[in-house]
């Protein structure tokens, strides 16, 4: 084991002597630029340059109707059940509406978005955490809800200028940093826990939105996360959750993701391993039509789309083919995607719909790391990645 520690820091210092990889955000990128490509007509220019059809884009608008007509007077989102996590499915239908170009100034579901963010916020304790005491159906202070919820918070938080959700955004990273950021390695799902990878995809997201919020990111919130993703990749690219677990797609794909957030995979992206296995694996709905992994769909459409564009056109197709034919076409559900899998047990048709119109928006939630065409400048060689305009780090 202490073998294996010292290996992992022995590449981990070489990637970064060598400018290997940077965090999300990389170059030191303002928000503004960061979710520049939400805006209307960003979105619809993106949505032509890769390949975004009218009928992707008409299901993304029919699922966010149908969610914003699902809230709940006091901002919230009805989870699947009684004791079910309102903070994390809130969390996440505010992302789907963020990435719709919706924010707290402007926007279609303008008022959807303060609504929800500030039940989010008045959900948070004194010490930072999204949730109070009842607010966690999987055991006191299990990481996903607050994950989420503070990822909307920092993403609104970037959005707008002058936000009054950006103390309650940083305040909400302080606590993750604090409670389940491992030192030397990555993130784990509860305090005390072990390091773990889906969960280290989750707030890999959260520091890179708070980074660009001009939130103090310390390094090693992404540097720990690099030396535990060397830890549990195996030979074959998939990955596991914890160092000699089993490896999983869903694991395999959010490792992928962390990987290319943080810049971690570059020109070689159509070579690695994990990205090779994701586009041998694509989305596909069961026979039966019962069964559907949304995290890892959600995890794998973010992680081709900013890896490589020929990894894009291989997944892209089947994403979308996968879930326009699940979407709801008539009836009360018109618009929104099946309570299926474990995300649908664990949240409903709020739950599955935001995620089904996350992934759908892969194009537009983030500046696409491979294209110089948008107008986004990739860093100069000069510089290297890791290096910002100034010539300062931004692995701090």
């Amino acid at each position: 084991m202490r073998l294996t520690l010292h290996l992992s820091l022995i590449v981990l210092l070489l990637s970064l002597a060598s400018g290997g990889f940077t965090e999300a955000n990389a170059g030191g990128m303002s928000a503004k630029d960061y979710y520049r490509n939400r805006r209307a007509q960003n979105r619809a220019n993106a949505a032509k340059r890769f390949g975004i059809t009218a009928g992707e884009r008409a299901a993304v608008t029919r699922g966010l109707k149908w969610l914003a007509s699902k809230q709940a007077a006091d901002g919230s989102w009805p989870a699947h059940k009684a004791g079910s996590d309102r903070c994390g499915v809130t969390g996440l239908a505010v992302l789907a509406l963020l990435a719709s170009g919706s924010d707290e100034a402007a926007g279609s579901y303008r008022g959807n978005v303060v609504k929800a963010l500030a039940w989010i916020s008045g959900r948070q304790t004194a010490g930072g955490r999204i949730g109070k005491k009842g607010d966690f159906p999987y055991g006191e202070g299990d990481y996903w809800s607050h994950a989420v919820s503070g990822l909307a918070l920092a993403e609104a938080a970037g959005m707008q200028k002058g936000s009054k959700f950006k103390v309650a955004a940083s305040r909400a990273f302080d606590y993750s940093l604090r409670t389940y950021q491992l030192k030397y390695s990555g993130w784990s799902t509860k305090p005390g826990g072990k390091s773990n990878t889906t969960a280290s995809a989750w707030f890999v997201m959260q520091a890179a939105a708070a980074k660009a919020t001009g939130v103090k990111v310390p390094g090693m919130a992404f540097h720990g996360t690099m030396m535990h993703l060397m830890q549990v990749k195996g030979k074959d690219g998939m990955c596991s959750d914890a160092r000699r677990g089993k490896a999983t797609k869903l694991a395999s794909a959010a490792a992928a993701f962390a990987k290319v957030q943080m810049g971690a995979i570059g020109k070689s992206a159509a070579g690695d391993k994990t990205m090779r296995y994701l586009v041998g694996n694509l989305p596909q709905v069961s026979g039966d039509g019962g069964e559907f992994d949304w995290s890892y769909v959600l995890f794998g459409s973010s992680a081709c789309f900013h890896a490589d564009p020929s990894l894009w056109k291989k997944w892209h197709p089947a994403m979308a083919k996968a879930l326009l034919g699940m979407q709801v076409g008539k009836g009360r559900g018109a618009g929104s995607w099946p309570a299926l899998g474990k995300e649908g047990k664990y949240g409903g048709s709020v739950c599955t719909t935001a995620m089904a119109v996350l992934c759908l928006q892969a194009y537009c939630r983030y500046v696409p790391k491979h294209s110089r065409a948008n107008g986004y400048p990739a860093a100069s060689r000069r510089r290297g990645p890791g290096v910002d305009a100034r010539g300062d780090s931004t692995l701090r």
